[in-house]
C-alpha cells in the first residue's frame, strides 16, 4: 500500500474516531502529532499531515519538535532532526535511552494550547506515545502507525491507550531492522 493509499485509510478513521470525540471548547479541535525519528514537526506536518490536513479542515494539526536534537539528520536541508527517546546515553550501555526531555516538550505544547482532542504518532513518535501517556495526559483518541515496541521498558505497548478509541496501525510483514544491521 501507497503513502497516499494508507494516508487515506487513516484520515478516514480519524473521521470516525472524531466523530465519537466529546468537544469541550467551542475553539478549532486540535490534533497533536508526533514525527518520527530525526525529523522536525513542521517537516512532518509538510510531508506526511498535508492530506489529513486537506480531508479534515474542520480540525488544526500541531506539531511540536521532539526533546533530542541531532545535527547529523538529513531532513529540513541538512539542519538536523530531533529524536522523542535518546537510544545512547554517554557512558552507558547502547540499550540505555532516556526520553524525559520529550516528555516536557510535550507537556509544554500542551501548555500552551487548547482544546487538543487526540494525538497521532508516526513511527518514533508512536513507539514514544505510550511512555507519554503513561505520565498523566489524557485524549479522546489516539492512532498510531508504524510504530514499534521499545525495549528495555517496563511500559507494555498498548496498556496506557487500551482505554480511549484508538488505531493502532502496524505492518505485519514489515522488516525489523535491529541495531546490528
Amino acid at each position: 500500500m501507497g503513502y497516499n493509499n494508507m494516508a487515506s485509510v487513516v484520515a478516514t478513521v480519524l473521521v470516525l474516531l472524531l466523530s465519537t470525540a466529546v468537544l469541550t471548547e467551542s475553539s478549532k479541535p486540535k490534533i497533536l502529532c508526533l514525527h518520527g525519528e530525526g525529523d522536525t514537526g513542521d517537516n512532518f506536518k509538510e510531508w506526511a499531515l498535508s492530506d489529513l490536513i486537506y480531508s479534515l479542515p474542520e480540525y488544526e494539526f500541531v506539531t511540536v519538535n521532539a526533546g533530542y536534537y541531532e545535527k547529523n539528520y538529513l531532513y529540513e536541508g541538512g539542519k538536523g532532526g530531533y529524536n522523542w527517546i535518546l537510544n545512547r546515553i554517554e557512558g552507558s550501555s547502547e540499550s540505555d535511552f532516556s526520553y524525559y526531555d520529550s516528555i516536557q516538550a510535550l507537556n509544554s505544547k500542551l501548555v500552551l494550547e487548547e482544546n487538543v482532542v487526540g494525538v497521532l504518532g508516526f513511527s518514533q513518535g508512536a513507539a514514544f506515545l505510550p511512555l507519554f501517556l503513561s505520565q498523566g495526559p489524557m485524549f479522546n483518541f489516539v492512532v498510531t502507525f508504524s510504530g514499534y515496541p521499545l525495549r528495555n521498558t517496563n511500559q507494555p505497548l498498548l496498556d496506557n491507550i487500551i482505554d480511549v478509541p484508538s488505531l493502532v496501525w502496524i505492518g505485519g510483514k514489515d522488516t525489523v531492522v535491529t541495531l546490528d544491521k
